[in-house]
């Protein structure tokens, strides 16, 4: 049910936008989303056209832009992705060069809305 809030911000969002520039009709709106978020982009988009039914983006489509997760390795600079070549997780939350936990996310954090083409 996350994702449905999801279109429910989305589409408030956008809809108050439209109506504050006197746009009546949307063609497509493109929504930024990492993969970190855990937010499932299939989801979204099933519930896309019966959250803008009503509004000024009824008719449109939603198009979803994946951003994959990459960590920074604190301890010994290693940017890599928690996804390996055949797009298994790894085990666990750890630099695979050093082996340490100290991780900041520097990428899969995003979701926006990257662009409304009316």
């Amino acid at each position: 049910m996350h994702e449905l809030s999801v279109v429910q911000g989305v589409v408030s969002t956008t809809h108050s936008f439209l109506e504050e520039n006197q746009i009546d009709h949307v063609e497509f709106l493109v929504l930024v989303v990492g993969d970190h978020t855990g937010v499932i982009p299939r989801y979204l988009k099933m519930y896309y056209p019966d959250v803008c039914k009503g509004t000024r983006l009824e008719g449109s489509e939603l198009l979803v832009e994946r951003v994959p997760t990459e960590y920074f390795c604190k301890e010994c600079g290693n940017v890599f992705s928690p996804i390996d070549e055949d797009h298994h997780h790894m085990n666990g939350t750890h630099c695979p060069e050093c082996q340490c936990t100290d991780l900041e996310c520097i990428r899969g954090d995003e979701l926006m809305i990257k662009e409304v083409r009316y």
